[in-house]
């Protein structure tokens, strides 16, 4: 991975359901007094576009297959962080976050007919298969790649990687890379999931990987 030059802007790729909503309070704290933007829908409305110079950072969802991806921002930002988990229980994760939300009365792109997780898992597959997914972390990335060239995309672009299943000990980590306090906390507050869910899952895992 490149150097960190903190003399330069830093962008932070919040990949969702990988713990981007506590790295955000984190950040908040390493970049105060308005050094820290964010890069997120409100109110419907595309993330608004920052002018970035000097020690700032800007943290949030990107994705280039839907208009709001980095390079189509920030295309002279050359560093990045970012944090992955294991696709599975990212996905496991996702479904649980859009029933919530279908639960209350919002939908979003798809989630009329994933009403269990079976069904949403295999047509995310089927899209995959159709290069038609839009939610792959590699629209989130600076540049799209296939998913062989990540490795050497993160290479070149980023500064760092965190892993979620690993999430004290990767914050202090970038804490340490950054020049900042490093923070001992605990991982985010996971999901709790019926055990007979978890069961499911475990057997879809076997059967979405064969």
């Amino acid at each position: 991975m490149k150097a960190y030059d903190p003399h330069s802007p830093l962008i932070s790729l919040h990949i969702p359901k990988t713990g981007g909503t506590s790295l955000r309070h984190t950040l908040g704290e390493w970049f105060p007094e308005g050094r820290l933007f964010t890069h997120y829908f409100a109110n419907g409305q595309l993330p608004a576009r920052h002018h970035l110079t000097g020690n700032v950072c800007v943290h949030g969802h990107f994705n280039a297959a839907r208009g709001f991806g980095c390079t189509q921002y920030y295309p002279d930002i050359g560093q990045f962080i970012t944090f992955l988990r294991e696709p599975f229980e990212r996905f496991l994760s996702t479904w649980f976050f859009r029933s919530a939300l279908r639960r209350t009365g919002i939908f979003t792109a798809g989630s009329e007919t994933d009403t269990d997780f079976k069904t949403y898992l295999f047509d995310c597959a089927e899209l995959m298969a159709q290069n038609r997914y839009l939610h792959t972390f590699l629209h989130q990335f600076p540049d799209t790649a296939h998913y062989s060239e990540s490795i050497g995309l993160m290479d070149r672009k980023f500064v760092f990687v965190g892993i979620m299943e690993r999430y004290p000990d990767s914050l202090n980590a970038l804490g340490t890379l950054l020049g900042k306090t490093p923070i001992h906390g605990g991982a985010p507050e996971p999901v709790r999931t019926h055990r007979g869910l978890r069961r499911l899952a475990r057997l879809l895992r076997k059967e979405f990987r064969s």
